[in-house]
């Protein structure tokens, strides 16, 4: 959530490689979190392929309370 925090969004490959995961235990991870309406998963707009995950906004007024 750390990462999801400091970026907001990023691709799930990137956000992989920062973890230092593969999609294995990344995707159900996501999915969990995205269950939670902690985090979306969306597509790219510019490349289809290109799968992204971004914090949502409810999580906002956390920000600065140090959470």
């Amino acid at each position: 959530m750390m990462v999801m925090w400091e970026h907001r969004e990023m691709s799930v490959k990137k956000l992989g490689k920062k973890l230092l995961l593969d999609s294995g235990p990344l995707m159900p991870l996501l999915k969990n979190l995205e269950k939670k309406e902690l985090v979306t998963k969306g597509r790219s707009k510019e490349e289809a392929v290109q799968l992204y995950a971004m914090l949502r906004k409810k999580l906002a007024h956390f920000e600065g309370q140090g959470c």
